[in-house]
């Protein structure tokens, strides 16, 4: 793996394994300090770069108030302070920035992640930086040439050293940040329209993306998507979980008339598909197993395709039903071990 990138990817995958392990079991209430209602208004963009082109956020006190992690959280909660002295639940929010210059050349190479609540050095099993570098009166730990992470206030935050350092930058004022530039409203604006999700991916581009996706674009398989990938502003994906649904939402802004004809030409492939969806599935049979089947069929039977003036909106929905069902088709299939089932 890219050296440049292993702090993100670490936190992304624990962010997966730590989410998708809890169990459905108790209605018990676990006390929290904070409650992230809107993450629009509690989410810091001063440490983000004034050109960022990506967004990830995860709103952790949103997950932590499920009534259906709860008791999974708990123990977790009790076993992290015991061990390693740190309180996961003043963890607020994980945020990590991608400032794209071209898609080409090395997309990652200015990137960070911000753990908001917690103090990642207080970890007693956090293995120990090789070296540190003071910047800006601030201590970086360095694990290689390339990444490392650093510690202001209740906020950690590690990726890329140019990132880490141009986020202290950033957040002292030193250089312009996300927060003082109009793009700043952009993403709050597509934020504001996922549904209140609590996993959040979004798009803002630039001029230099706008370019290169109107060039991906002028193929002549796209031509009927020319109105709506050539005015492509943003777009973002949200994933809201609660005890009884996952919601899936997908945003993408663009002119009127580019949403209009996409959402047309949308449905009218989605109304071809639902009557005939039993017969376009049968010969998945044998790779997902008919539980798998029903599954996908309940997904596609929820989704809605939307115009809101220069917003397409998307989404679709899976039972927390279905959803433990997966792990066990997944075995099914042998793409994991049974003696790797979750107890």
């Amino acid at each position: 793996m890219n050296k440049k990138i292993k702090l993100l990817f670490i936190a992304l995958i624990a962010i997966t394994i730590f989410t998708t392990a809890c169990k459905n079991k108790s209605n018990q209430n676990l006390s929290s300090k904070k409650t992230s209602k809107n993450i629009v208004k509690s989410l810091d963009f001063s440490y983000f770069p004034a050109e960022t082109t990506v967004l990830a956020i995860v709103d952790f006190q949103s997950i932590f108030n499920i009534k259906a992690f709860q008791p999974m959280l708990k123990k977790l909660f009790s076993k992290v302070k015991e061990s390693n002295s740190l309180d996961l639940s003043e963890l607020n929010s994980l945020s990590a920035f991608i400032n794209i210059k071209d898609f080409k050349n090395n997309p990652l190479s200015n990137a960070a992640i911000i753990l908001d609540g917690i103090n990642l050095s207080k970890l007693k099993k956090m293995p120990k930086a090789p070296k540190t570098e003071k910047f800006e009166g601030l201590d970086i730990n360095i694990y290689d040439d390339n990444t490392g992470f650093v510690v202001i206030g209740n906020k950690t935050i590690g990726g890329t050293l140019i990132s880490v350092k141009n986020a202290i930058s950033l957040n002292k004022g030193k250089s312009k940040n996300l927060a003082s530039t109009p793009r700043n409203n952009d993403f709050k604006e597509i934020i504001s329209k996922l549904n209140n999700s609590q996993l959040n991916l979004i798009f803002v581009s630039n001029e230099k993306t706008d370019s290169e996706i109107k060039n991906f674009f002028s193929k002549p398989q796209f031509f009927m998507l020319k109105e709506f990938t050539d005015n492509l502003k943003s777009a973002g994906f949200g994933i809201k979980v609660d005890n009884k649904n996952i919601d899936f939402t997908l945003v993408m802004k663009s002119s009127k008339d580019g949403v209009k004809s996409l959402a047309s030409l949308a449905n009218t492939q989605l109304n071809q598909i639902k009557p005939n969806l039993d017969k376009q599935l049968t010969n998945l049979k044998a790779i997902v197993t008919p539980s798998g089947i029903n599954i996908i069929k309940n997904m596609v039977n929820t989704v809605k395709i939307e115009e809101k003036n220069e917003f397409l909106v998307i989404s679709f929905r899976l039972t927390m039903k279905d959803a433990m069902k997966i792990p066990e088709i997944v075995m099914a299939l042998g793409l994991i071990p049974a003696k790797g089932k979750l107890k």
